[in-house]
């Protein structure tokens, strides 16, 4: 493959491994590959009569047990490039993606669309649809976190105006930022609550904020830093940029993938891309931000233990003033 830079950092050049795959479910919503299941395939065989009997006593014998459903219920995947940057540690898809694709796998995300979709290749997402981003228990936590690593650092008199960049419905807004004036950029146009947030798909050229949020967005960006760039054009002088991002992997597991390791997988899904305390702190960085603090932390979401990297930025210049 020819040589580019980082999507992460802009570092050149990064390095390419056979050692990552479509998930079933990203290649029916971007590229409409429908994978056959075992069991579909083995229902499909061309055979003859008393091999179609055998077949099917075989079918129903596996799907009694668990672990035989889960082998009647597999679905190919298709085997890709991961990209690796040398620079920064950051790893995800060397394969061009266009904005239409990307539109492909987010178009309704979290719907009851995109749910049933996905529980379709995955039966076992019928049981987090209903909780992920929304139980009680990972509001709180998420919001008591970013609440303590945010408040030693803003200058929180300073800040007026801020932006939740693929907020959603606005839930993870810090407590400490709810009476300034919120605005929520989201392409999802679902229901949401009465709430005292401005909604808006698209911002107008000039509009500027004090405090910049991506929470749990750069996973799913092909061009993290190109997109990360067009939106500090919106952050003012003095004012600051929360990153945060899951962490997914373990460091051994990182470190394979990072080496080629054939015997560490990377499986693409609706995260793009994988992030450490390394590979974020340079986001930021790699666009002049001055970091402030990088964390990764574990939290206790109620359905399960999750791990996410927080780093806080802040762009030169003095709150209060904007650029002409």
């Amino acid at each position: 493959m020819r040589e580019v830079p980082c999507a992460n950092c802009g570092a050149a050049p990064v390095h390419h491994y056979p050692t990552a795959s479509y998930a079933p479910f990203l290649l029916d919503r971007v590229f409409g590959i429908q994978p056959e299941s075992l069991g579909e395939r083995l229902g499909a065989a061309d055979l003859a009569r008393t091999q179609r009997a055998t077949l099917w006593l075989f079918r129903c014998i596996l799907g009694c047990f668990p672990l035989g459903r889960r082998f009647l219920g597999y679905r190919g995947r298709a085997r890709t490039i991961l990209a690796a940057c040398p620079e920064c540690g950051f790893l995800g898809p060397a394969a061009e993606l266009a904005e239409t694709d990307i539109g492909n796998l987010y178009r309704d995300y979290r719907s009851p669309g995109y749910n049933a979709d996905r529980i379709r290749y995955e039966p076992e997402y019928a049981a987090l649809a209903p909780v992920i981003g929304r139980h009680g228990q990972e509001v709180r936590e998420r919001l008591s976190h970013v609440d303590g690593f945010l408040g030693p650092i803003l200058d929180c008199e300073g800040i007026r105006t801020v932006l939740d960049w693929g907020g959603g419905d606005g839930s993870f807004i810090p407590v400490r930022l709810r009476n300034r004036a919120v605005t929520v950029l989201d392409l999802c146009e679902d229901a949401r609550p009465p709430s005292p947030y401005r909604f808006t798909a698209t911002l107008a050229p000039g509009e500027g904020f004090d405090y910049i949020q991506l929470c749990h967005v750069l996973e799913h960006l092909r061009y993290p830093r190109k997109e990360l760039e067009g939106i500090l054009c919106h952050l003012n002088p003095g004012g600051y940029l929360y990153l945060e991002v899951p962490y997914e992997r373990t460091p051994e597991d990182l470190e394979g993938l990072r080496r080629g390791d054939p015997r560490v997988h990377h499986l693409i899904h609706e995260h793009l891309n994988l992030y450490d305390e390394t590979s974020l702190a340079a986001l930021g960085r790699s666009l002049g931000l001055r970091l402030e603090a990088c964390a990764r932390v574990k939290l206790e979401c109620g359905y399960a233990s999750v791990q996410t990297v927080s780093a806080v930025f802040q762009v030169a210049g003095r709150l209060g003033t904007r650029a002409e």
